[in-house]
């Protein structure tokens, strides 16, 4: 299910193109279909909702927008500190780049394992449902938790003497 922002603006591009208000609760949309070539990338069917005015559906072309191209030339780096999964990301996103991306137009993960620094880079895909966005962004995720065992490596240890015990001066 892609988010309900996304479903107004593709109901918006059926409205301009065929001078008419529909309003988003009066069609369903089915799950985009993308296309191999030509002028449009995706497909949707459109069904009319109450069968009274309107019957049947009709199957749409349009562009989803690749989600490489929200970033432009901001920063690809977010800090991770309190983020639990890929799509934690979304608000991030969102709020950087001035695009409306929610947690539904991306695909969910476990965050992927920091290097020494607690940084990672993670390609975060769009979701196959969603209406607005296809393909994926390159981030690096900073502030991520390292696994204590990643860098406490050596666990048997001489122990102490009683050297160790003695009260310093």
């Amino acid at each position: 299910m892609s988010n309900p922002i996304s479903k107004e603006r593709l109901v918006g591009l059926i409205n301009a193109a065929n001078v008419k208000q529909w309003t988003p609760n009066q069609l369903t949309l089915g799950t985009p279909t993308a296309l191999g070539s030509g002028d449009y990338n995706t497909s949707i069917q459109v069904n009319a909702v109450d069968n009274v005015t309107y019957t049947g559906q009709v199957v749409v072309r349009y562009n989803r927008v690749d989600l490489a191209l929200a970033a432009g030339a901001l920063s690809r780096s977010f800090d991770a500190s309190m983020m639990t999964s890929l799509r934690d990301l979304a608000a991030a996103m969102s709020s950087r780049y001035g695009r409306v991306i929610n947690a539904l137009d991306l695909i969910d993960g476990d965050l992927p394992a920091p290097d020494g620094q607690g940084q990672a880079v993670v390609t975060v895909q769009a979701a196959l449902d969603s209406l607005m966005w296809r393909g994926g962004i390159e981030l690096t995720l900073t502030g991520l938790n390292i696994p204590l065992a990643e860098v406490i490596t050596v666990t048997d240890l001489t122990g102490l003497t009683l050297a160790d015990t003695e009260v310093a001066p």
